[in-house]
């Protein structure tokens, strides 16, 4: 049993108010006067027991009295909803959500909780009758799939025929999608929930509509919950932290697993394939509610499109026990250098020579160019600017066409460069606005200090000691 309006049940503290007045009626004594104590000795033991006994019935009645006020005002209902004699006193409208995303193919004592949300469907409206209209609804997609009065032949070969879906949670988005565009005229509104609720509303007025507790709600909220799953690992998320990408370098991925559910999971693998191939695997053991990360490492092998996944063994839940992942492994990363002058492009060659050490990943395209005119990108992963002139608004689309394919930049701006630009080059390419330029007097210089010495890039270019291959800065722009 539970109360649609709980709070007030604080009022059953007025039932103690009868006992105090009793007591307190019971030390102060009233003054009677009359002529001889022979009547008061006649009087039997019987007589006063029986008006004592009538004194603590009355008070009790008071205390009853009061009690069923109070609970007739918190409105109790039974299994969590308002049943169907109380329904049939009034019209009311009954709307029913059934979560049918791929969370709930998860199964439970031998059923999936999408049947068990089924079944709960059906014995809802069982419950209600007289004038009662009753609405059914899937997630997703969402729909209506039943309208009509308890008792409709129809109603469980409509319900039965729900189909599980691979997609993900839209309950919220369609709760809250049909209640807001539903014409109601009934003066009783109940909505059901039947969900494993992956996740709350983002709408904070929406979710002070659904507590019970709110004054003359609209509708009446039930999330019904479906349990906790028993056997259940799932592979939250599968992150490649290497971000240099060739065939001959070491891959790193990086795997978060986590126990959902409430076995001991022991000596279970989990493994990494790539095109079909198991490149790697470790064996854990996994508390209920644990969460670990693991990190795999293997070499590619091949450039091109890498088809990966990372696969555990089947539980109650097999949608969370594969993660599927696409890397491409280019033959090269192809470098297009710009520059005003050629000392410009030789001291980028240099420096990026430095980098490469005759590994040969880097494929440098130098250009010479003060104003560029036209920029063709279409075999370039990464351009380079060092100072450019004025561009012109054909430039300007084919660094925006490259940026949109995935392209990356690496724009050295030289002294208050962005003011030699033209106003579309500033706007389209949304380029920072250069404020103050920094510039120490004479030899000195900046010194550079990186953020993170363990980032991945970093550990990937495989520098001996970091602190003498940073750069001198001998000045900048804020």
């Amino acid at each position: 049993m539970t109360f649609l309006s709980p709070t007030v049940l604080w009022g059953l503290a007025a039932a103690s108010i009868p006992i105090i007045i009793h007591l307190l009626s019971l030390r102060h004594t009233r003054d009677v006067e009359f002529s001889t104590l022979r009547f008061i000795k006649e009087l039997e033991h019987k007589t006063i027991r029986r008006l004592k006994l009538r004194q603590l019935l009355l008070v009790l009645l008071r205390i009853l009295v009061i009690i069923c006020l109070i609970l007739m005002v918190a409105r109790p209902v039974q299994q969590g909803f308002v049943p169907g004699w109380m329904a049939a006193e009034k019209e009311t409208r009954v709307i029913i959500f059934v979560d049918n995303s791929a969370s709930m193919s998860l199964v439970s004592d031998g059923i999936t909780l999408l049947e068990n949300a089924k079944e709960s469907a059906l014995e809802i409206a069982d419950s209600f009758e007289g004038q009662t209209r009753i609405e059914i609804y899937h997630t997703n997609p969402a729909k209506r799939v039943f309208n009509g009065k308890p008792g409709d032949t129809s109603l469980r070969n409509v319900v039965a025929a729900i189909p599980q879906t691979f997609s993900t949670d839209h309950l919220w988005v369609t709760v809250n999608s049909v209640l807001q565009n539903l014409k109601v005229k009934e003066p009783n509104r109940e909505c059901f929930i039947l969900s494993d609720i992956q996740s709350l509303p983002e709408s904070e007025s929406f979710l002070a509509e659904m507590r019970l507790d709110t004054a003359r709600p609209q509708w009446r909220f039930y999330c019904l919950g479906q349990g906790v799953p028993k056997d259940n690992l799932s592979i939250r998320q599968v992150t490649a932290v290497s971000q240099i990408r060739l065939p001959n370098h070491l891959l790193k991925l990086n795997t978060n697993i986590v126990n959902d559910g409430t076995l001991d999971k022991r000596n279970h693998p989990v493994e990494l394939f790539l095109n079909e191939k198991r490149l790697g695997q470790v064996v854990s053991t996994f508390q209920p509610f644990q969460s670990k990360e693991f990190m795999f490492q293997a070499y590619p092998g091949k450039s091109g499109l890498i088809k990966g996944r990372v696969e555990l063994l089947e539980d109650d839940f097999v949608f969370d026990n594969v993660w599927t992942f696409e890397l491409s492994i280019p033959e090269q990363i192809a470098c297009t250098l710009v520059g005003r002058t050629a000392e410009e492009i030789f001291l980028l060659e240099m420096g990026l020579s430095s980098i490469d050490n005759q590994a040969g990943f880097l494929l440098l395209d130098s250009r010479v160019d003060p104003d560029p005119e036209r920029l063709y990108l279409d075999e370039t992963d990464v351009l380079i600017l060092h100072n450019p002139g004025n561009l012109s608004d054909e430039a300007v689309e084919d660094i925006q066409t490259f940026l949109q394919r995935g392209g990356g930049i690496i724009w050295f701006a030289g002294d208050k460069q962005t003011e030699k630009l033209s106003l579309h080059a500033v706007t389209a390419l949304k380029l920072p606005e250069s404020k103050v330029l920094h510039k120490l007097s004479g030899e000195g210089y900046f010194s550079v200090i990186p953020a993170k010495k363990d980032h991945p890039i970093l550990a990937d270019l495989e520098l001996r000691d970091i602190d003498r291959e940073l750069p001198q800065v001998f000045s900048y722009l804020e």
